[in-house]
């Protein structure tokens, strides 16, 4: 079975290397990817994945990442606001998670 990936910062150069990387992955399935700007097609910010892939950006939703995703990239620049949200995120799944 898959995993479902999310990328956060996807539009970033980082971001564009793990996409290309990941869709050669036969056990990871990209399931959102998470931008601050605008939702658009990602080929538009990475014109060499044209053709490799066919989704848009999403805003960043907490709630949505944890219910559509089991594992988490952050390939944005480290901040406060990039580890609080971190933060924020791994506190959501702690929650989820049957121990």
């Amino acid at each position: 079975m898959k995993k479902k990936v999310c990328i956060i910062g996807a539009r970033s150069l980082v971001g564009g290397e793990l996409i290309k990387l990941l869709l050669n992955h036969r056990y990871v399935e990209i399931e959102m990817l998470i931008s601050d700007g605008e939702e658009e097609d990602i080929t538009i910010s990475h014109p060499y994945l044209r053709g490799m892939i066919n989704m848009k950006t999403e805003k960043f939703d907490d709630q949505k990442i944890i219910e559509r995703c089991d594992v988490v990239f952050n390939c944005t620049r480290a901040s406060l606001e990039s580890m609080t949200r971190m933060a924020e995120l791994v506190g959501l799944a702690a929650k989820k998670c049957d121990w």
